[in-house]
């Protein structure tokens, strides 16, 4: 490469400064005493390359000429020879990685074929051991039944109907609360107050008994006692779900820790019974007027295909795979998930997988949204019983239905606060970098992969932080994932790029085709309503668009007018509003729809399978370079110790 920069200039009369690598410059000037003459200096040349240094301040003669055309050939062919290697490395990869992430595409439409099978074997439980638990289910929801009418014409009775609401389905079993949390995600069919009421049911649910978990576990390794499979494990789960607990454990020989997840004790059995009843009050309240163009059968059924997929854990298991493989073709992305831990036991019962240690993301946007509180509060001087606006707003009034918009005892607030997350705000650089870590995860899910993390909200992101480096975004809880086909990706996508010409008519048109038909929707009106919205809140590209705002303002109109939306886009409009939800918390200045303007721009270009391609064989190489950019940073900062070791007179 040397010989060929050297050759390429050598008989420019006129000076030139020639940049052979980065940080490093050399001056080439013609002797004018002799045109065949040429003299090298170099510039801010470091003493590490002292030989380099040696060489080049030389004079090049002409008989040198000969040697210097001889070293290009042999860095040409040297470079064409690497370059070669690179290429069939990078296609080799490709194909390896093509084939890896095609097998576990199989196992994963294999297992999904298994769970669709047993929820249709749910309709054939026979009557007689439906009627104990419906009887059952009529007891526990009669309150809720009997304040459902007046909560529906009295305002003043609907935040407690709600709260009412919450505690029926915590008291109803495993398959209400994943009802729950799966309304909760859908404001475009549900008011939004009630839907903020229902995120509560993430933490609601009370943990099995240890000696349930003891014997699962000694079964599925065929031990006498836990002692035999396990140096340590904690007695006390670290979280419970509606479908399983977690429990932290180190196998025997092993450093690293494991997160072990264990299915509630009959929970299966349970899950397909209520869901059986769920389906018979379904078809039922498609006869009750003004609720019908809610589709609340067809919906139920998207819920039965989350609700089963999220009961097999070791469907979990293959999920958490083919997020692994798909991003291994994205180093330059800094997000990871659990890794699996292969042949250990994968059951519908049991998953063990890494564990990652680390925060929330939830708990650092309440440090951001109390720091932020606590600056407010000093600069206006304000005493404990004055009301403030808690910034950033938008983030209070979309993601925290249990904040208010503004609180009558912000000091209250911000002790309780401190008090629970013992965080300090993340630094700018990196709360920059975990929202734009955070899209690029979700935009690589949606427009690359088509394999999306369905339940993406704050509480299952974990930030692992390492010192000096930006920190790594980890995905937990992979039960619940969105395959959309090409044309339902199509019209996602084509509403993110309407978003971005600030055309609202475009955008209506995709929205509408967000279900296979709209026997009840409003269509003109809601066409007049997302212009007029477009028209006020999302003028495109560069007009600092709140795409939170705008997309709240999406889901009203679809309520509003009646306009159907199938299970995967009302789960990719959640995402996407919870990844604005915590760049609004973490960094109030990035604009999400702007900083995605390049990568839409490429999907309308390249497409899918091209963007899919190009990124898989471009890996390598990204992977080298990071590896090249560290290592240079690691060079810079041992030279500048060497510097003031050896130097330190050069400093003042």
């Amino acid at each position: 490469m040397l010989g060929g920069m050297l050759s390429s200039k050598i008989f420019h009369n006129a000076p030139r400064t020639v940049q052979l690598f980065p940080g490093y410059a050399f001056n080439v000037t013609s002797n004018p005493a002799s045109q065949r003459q040429i003299r090298l200096y170099v510039i801010g040349c470091r003493p590490c390359q002292g030989q380099i240094q040696r060489r080049l301040l030389s004079t090049v003669s002409p008989k040198s000429n000969g040697r210097i055309r001889s070293m290009t050939k042999t860095a040409l062919k040297a470079s064409l020879m690497v370059l070669g290697a690179g290429v069939t490395y990078s296609v080799g990869y490709a194909y390896l990685a093509h084939q890896r992430s095609e097998e576990i595409r199989r196992r994963w439409e294999i297992t999904r074929e298994e769970v669709d099978r047993e929820l249709r074997h749910a309709k054939d439980i026979p009557l007689i051991d439906l009627v104990p638990r419906a009887f059952q289910l009529v007891l526990i929801f009669s309150p809720v039944g009997a304040l459902a009418i007046p909560a529906y014409y009295f305002e003043w009775m609907r935040e407690f109907w709600y709260s009412l609401l919450r505690k029926t389905l915590e008291l109803s079993g495993a398959a209400f609360i994943k009802w729950g949390q799966w309304a909760a995600t859908r404001p475009d069919i549900f008011p939004k107050e009630m839907c903020d009421h229902l995120k509560a049911l993430h933490a609601s649910v009370p943990p099995h008994s240890f000696e349930h978990t003891r014997q699962v576990l000694m079964d599925a390794f065929d031990a006498p006692n836990l002692e035999a499979i396990f140096a340590e494990i904690d007695d006390h789960p670290i979280g419970s779900g509606s479908i399983a607990q977690v429990y932290k454990a180190r196998f025997h020989g092993d450093k690293e820790y494991v997160a072990i997840k264990v299915r509630h004790p009959e929970v299966e059995g349970r899950l397909l019974l209520d869901f059986a009843l769920l389906n018979a009050a379904a078809s039922l309240l498609n006869y009750v007027p003004g609720i019908q163009w809610m589709g609340i059968q067809e919906t139920l059924v998207q819920f039965g295909h989350t609700l089963g997929a999220q009961v097999r854990l070791d469907f979990e298991a293959i999920n958490l795979e083919r997020f692994k493989t798909n991003f291994r073709a994205c180093p330059h992305i800094t997000a990871s998930f659990p890794i699996p831990r292969d042949g250990l036991h994968a059951s519908p019962e049991i998953l063990i997988e890494s564990f990652e240690s680390g925060h929330s993301v939830a708990s650092y946007c309440v440090a951001a949204v109390t720091a932020a509180a606590e600056r407010a509060a000093k600069a206006a001087n304000l005493t404990q019983s004055d009301t403030v606006n808690l910034p950033p707003r938008k983030f209070v009034r979309r993601v925290s239905g249990n904040f208010p918009e503004k609180t009558p005892d912000l000091t209250e607030l911000v002790v309780e606060q401190v008090t629970k997350h013992e965080l300090q705000p993340l630094a700018q650089q990196h709360a920059t970098h975990v929202v734009q870590t955070g899209k690029e995860t979700y935009l690589q899910m949606l427009l690359a992969d088509n394999f999306i993390h369905a339940d993406m909200h704050p509480g299952n992101i974990i930030l692992k932080e390492k010192s000096g480096e930006p920190p790594t975004l980890v995905l937990i809880d992979a039960g619940m994932v969105d395959v959309m086909t090409s044309s339902e990706q199509d019209n996602f996508i084509g509403l993110f790029k309407a978003m971005g010409a600030g055309d609202g008519l475009r955008a209506a048109t995709h929205l509408l085709n967000f279900a296979h038909e709209q026997p009840y929707a409003d269509v003109e009106g809601f066409r007049i309503y997302m212009d007029s919205l477009f028209k006020k809140k999302c003028r495109g590209f560069g007009t600092n668009v709140d795409l939170g705002d705008v997309l709240q303002g999406v889901l009203e109109g679809l309520r509003r007018h009646k306009v159907r939306v199938d299970a995967q886009y009302a789960t990719s409009v959640v995402n996407l509003l919870c990844i604005e939800s915590i760049a609004s918390a973490l960094d109030p200045n990035y604009n999400l729809l702007d900083e995605s303007e390049m990568l839409l721009y490429a999907h309308s270009i390249l497409g899918k399978e091209s963007m899919a391609m190009i990124l898989a064989l471009t890996a390598p190489s990204i992977t080298w370079y990071r590896s090249a950019i560290y290592l240079h940073k690691q060079m810079e900062e041992t030279w500048q110790k060497v510097r003031r070791t050896i130097f330190p007179a050069v400093l003042l």
